[in-house]
């Protein structure tokens, strides 16, 4: 159909964009038995352990760094004023925050006289899906961006607890 060719064209165009730019990451230790990939923390594990021959699977100590969990609410102009291309090109934005967030940690909103829910934070939901949505929510009306603020912060208040919080 048309609507699945000119989404495949939105998310061939984001996945040309995506840079994989670098992420804040987060230090955790553990041991050898539940992280046997990462590096040796020879340091932590003297600590814990200082006789060499007492070291162990379950006393080495291993440093493993990983992405730190985060939200992010998307809130996106969808006034007159960002018809045609500015629609279009705002599309795939949205396709590259989804490539590169997990889907239930991203939400995208959009906003004209009034806002509007394209995808909720914690909905699994396809990207195909959420492009769609947001290419048929046509541009309209005039620039409210205090409503689209507030279903932002009211995704958060919702959905986005114990995570660090990112809105765009």
């Amino acid at each position: 159909s048309a609507d699945k060719k000119l989404v495949s064209l939105v998310l061939d165009h984001a996945k040309k964009v995506i840079a994989h730019p670098s992420r804040p990451q987060i230090l955790k230790k553990d041991n050898f038995l539940r992280v046997p990939f990462g590096e040796v923390s020879i340091e932590d594990t003297l600590e814990e352990t200082p006789w060499i021959e007492e070291i162990t699977p379950e006393t080495l100590q291993i440093e493993v760094t990983e992405e730190k969990p985060f939200t992010c609410v998307a809130m996106i102009d969808a006034s007159s004023s960002m018809s045609g291309d500015k629609h279009l090109l705002a599309s795939i934005a949205v396709a590259v925050l989804l490539f590169e967030i997990q889907t239930r940690d991203a939400s995208v909103i959009v906003f004209s006289s009034k806002a509007q829910v394209i995808k909720k934070l914690s909905a699994e939901e396809a990207i195909q899906s959420t492009v769609l949505n947001f290419l048929k929510c046509q541009p309209r009306g005039f620039t409210n961006i205090a409503s689209g603020l507030s279903e932002g912060l009211n995704q958060f208040q919702h959905f986005g607890a114990g995570k660090k919080r990112i809105g765009l």
